[in-house]
């Protein structure tokens, strides 16, 4: 492994400990809206979970 995906790899873990940080933020309430639970966080963020596209859950940035 050289030290450019080392970086890479230590970015995306960087992206992913984020993601489950701003997912940990939020209540119950707004898990459920999104389809999620507590115990489901870190196999979201991990890619595990997949869910359909559903027209108005998503806001662009």
């Amino acid at each position: 492994m050289d030290f450019g995906s080392i970086g890479q790899a230590v970015r995306h873990w960087q992206e992913r400990n984020r993601a489950r940080q701003e997912l940990q933020r939020l209540s119950d309430r707004d898990l459920a809206d999104i389809g999620l639970t507590r115990n489901t966080i870190d196999a979201s963020v991990r890619g595990e979970i997949k869910r359909p596209y559903r027209p108005g859950l998503y806001i662009a940035r």
